[in-house]
């Protein structure tokens, strides 16, 4: 993506634990993505989601109350997000994981802990599905 581009891309990072979402803003920063809101739950992602678009999801895999893929299947099941890209952050990919985020509808997979050089693999890989927001 053009540096252009990136200004109007808006990702949102989903983790309930603070230092894990700084890593993977600085990670987005040094990417040149500079529109990065962030929720420490599925239930603020949602609540956020309500108010301000985003082009990209990264979220954490086990978070408490709403984890990443019960927030994935009710975006999925919203006609507003059910092609939003969405890359589920994990410590463990295991075939369960991959099998049922999969069936959700997933788009990809990052496993922790990851470089910024796997983060712009993962996002390159999926640019065909990220749509900038139109301000």
């Amino acid at each position: 993506m053009s540096v252009e581009t990136l200004k109007d891309i808006r990702v949102l990072i989903v983790d309930d634990v603070p230092s894990a979402r700084r890593v993977i803003k600085k990670q987005l920063e040094n990417l040149g993505y500079r529109d990065v809101m962030e929720a420490e739950s599925g239930e603020d992602a949602l609540s956020l989601l309500s108010k301000e678009p985003c082009s990209l999801i990264l979220s954490d895999w086990n978070m408490p109350k709403l984890g990443g893929l019960e927030l994935l299947k009710q975006l999925r099941s919203k006609e507003s997000s059910k092609n939003l890209p969405f890359i589920m952050i994990t410590s463990t990919a295991g075939s369960e994981q991959i099998v049922e985020s999969a069936k959700a509808g997933v788009t990809d997979f990052i496993v922790k802990p990851f470089s910024t050089e796997t983060l712009e693999k993962k996002i390159s890989g999926i640019n065909d599905k990220i749509k900038p927001i139109l301000r």
